[in-house]
């Protein structure tokens, strides 16, 4: 089934799939540095805020936030001090990272998120990202467990949209970067590497077995060890959505021989065209938790 659909949609559809832009930029750069170049993306140029101050920067004196209740983790974020809160904003011509106060999962405090909008595309091979990143560089684990509150707009795949946004990434300094790519009717976990050049060199597709609902509030969580392949539970993935397991210790194939490690987390929309139209996409995040574990 999954060589299949790989021979169908060959290396460009999958990496058309959403994973454009700043999420590839992000694996090529080791998270410390960002270009979006023509071939990626049309053309565009990346925005990032660097050091300036975050977007929409909204701050709270409420110490009785969403994070402060969820006990000890390597990374919390749940935007009560704005947006783009602890991330890193990168942003293509268009394209935002905003504080919304209208759409909150259930239990949110402060009651508000952060939005993620691409804008309507015009040709096939255009791209665009709106992304929050950070790094984990003094994070020396490879067993990584991440879980975030999403809420992916239907509006994505407007037009009958057959290309996919990219939500989420964890990429590696090793060049290896996972990605939770949904489409209008499926989803699944996409691990990509990367040459020395910058260069895509392989790519492989695992298919969720039920997708991520849309115009509504889930939970995705991602448990990977990919560690350097010594104990029976290492370079696998294991996916849930809402508590439902959608991918069970699904076996990596593209893991670095010596693991992966230091990872750069990015959470919001990146879209390409590659068989449609894009006619512009929202993704709201919020409750976001990392944990870098040894195995």
């Amino acid at each position: 089934m999954l060589l299949t659909r790989y021979i169908m949609l060959g290396l460009g559809r999958v990496l058309g799939a959403g994973v454009s832009g700043l999420f590839i930029a992000i694996c090529s750069c080791g998270g410390s540095a960002f270009s979006v170049g023509p071939a990626d993306s049309g053309g565009a140029d990346l925005a990032l805020a660097g050091d300036a101050a975050p977007e929409d920067a909204k701050p709270t004196g409420d110490v009785a936030n969403w994070c402060g209740t969820q006990g000890t983790h390597t990374f919390c974020e749940d935007f009560s001090e704005g947006v783009s809160g602890q991330l890193m904003s990168g942003t293509t011509p268009g394209a935002t990272l905003v504080l919304d106060t209208t759409t909150f999962p259930p239990g949110a405090h402060p009651a508000q998120s952060m939005a993620a909008t691409t804008p309507a595309l015009v040709n096939l091979g255009d791209s665009a990202a709106a992304v929050g990143t950070i790094g984990f560089p003094d994070e020396d684990g490879s067993h990584d467990v991440l879980e975030a509150n999403l809420d992916i707009a239907s509006s994505c795949f407007d037009h009958g949209d057959k290309d996919g946004v990219t939500v989420l990434a964890l990429s590696f300094v090793e060049h290896y970067l996972l990605a939770v790519v949904v489409e209008s009717d499926e989803a699944e976990l996409l691990e990509v590497t990367l040459g020395l050049d910058g260069g895509v060199s392989n790519a492989a597709v695992h298919l969720f077995s039920t997708t991520i609902p849309l115009d509504k509030w889930g939970t995705v969580n991602l448990d990977a060890n990919l560690g350097a392949g010594t104990a029976d539970v290492s370079q696998t993935a294991t996916v849930k959505v809402n508590d439902l397991v959608v991918l069970s210790g699904e076996k990596l194939s593209l893991v670095p021989v010596l693991g992966a490690h230091h990872p750069t987390l990015g959470l919001g929309a990146s879209v390409k065209d590659d068989v449609s139209i894009s006619a512009g996409c929202k993704v709201n995040v919020d409750q976001v938790l990392l944990d870098i574990n040894l195995m």
